[in-house]
């Protein structure tokens, strides 16, 4: 007969690997843009929310419209701290806007 308690297998789709990131300073954030370049101070504990704002009332791309590559990686997480992302002292991020 078999254990009652046990379930088939069910494959799982792996987990997004977890940065651990050790720098909690400040983060010294450079926006590219088409046409347009700028920079400012970030804590780490920022989302990249906030950055998205911070990128908005720059360049008024909205945030839901704001593509964001960094390092060859396109950062989708909102909610994802300026650490979580990765990012330590000196960061430039690519901005474009997405086509609607």
């Amino acid at each position: 007969m078999g254990c009652s308690n046990t379930r088939p297998l069910i494959a799982q789709p792996p987990s997004p690997p977890v940065i651990h990131n050790p720098y909690h300073g400040p983060i010294s954030v450079t926006i590219r843009t088409i046409g347009k370049q700028f920079s400012f101070q970030a804590k780490s504990s920022h989302t990249l929310l906030e950055v998205k704002r911070k990128i908005f009332s720059e360049t008024l791309i909205p945030e839901e419209n704001q593509s964001i590559l960094w390092e060859k990686k396109q950062l989708v997480n909102d909610n994802a701290t300026l650490n979580e992302c990765g990012l330590s002292e000196t960061a430039t991020l690519i901005v474009w806007a997405k086509k609607k």
